[in-house]
């Protein structure tokens, strides 16, 4: 779990450089060395995998002088949506979704890409790709397959 974990650190990491690139690019005069705002929104953090994988996403980005806001959907698609709108009206540079419905999560990609705020996907993948930047997400059925071959079941 540890691994996958920071499998999926280094993934996020990648995706900041990204964000990164572009966004220095567009930051208005005014808000450029005062730090960037990031938000994760996570399907519940109930779970010590989110609970590793926020703390890991929160170092790296404090590290860089920015700010990561994270939210908790408590596995409920409808606050997910809401915590989403909330996040962008704050202006943040990019969000980090664990979508709770990857069917359900459209409406607010949608509302991300028309305000221009790029989305990464963490370990649980979208239906609709083509409306986020990346998906970082792993293959619970191949795990599955790999922990029973290993005799671990």
């Amino acid at each position: 779990m540890k691994t996958l974990s920071r499998t999926i650190i280094c993934c996020v990491l990648a995706g900041f450089m990204l964000i990164g690139c572009t966004l220095a690019e567009k930051a208005p005069a005014e808000t450029q060395g005062k730090g960037r705002l990031f938000g994760v929104v996570f399907q519940t953090m109930n779970n010590p995998f989110f609970v590793d994988l926020n703390n890991g996403m929160k170092d790296v980005v404090e590290s860089h002088g920015d700010t990561l806001i994270t939210l908790d959907s408590q596995f409920n698609s409808l606050k997910q949506k809401n915590d989403i709108s909330d996040l962008l009206l704050k202006g943040v540079s990019a969000v980090f979704i664990n979508p709770v419905n990857w069917e359900g999560i459209k409406g607010s990609l949608i509302q991300a890409r028309e305000k221009k705020v790029p989305c990464i996907v963490v370990d649980a993948p979208v239906k609709d790709a083509e409306l986020v930047l990346c998906q970082v997400a792993s293959d619970n059925i191949e795990a599955g397959r790999s922990r029973r071959a290993r005799g671990l079941n």
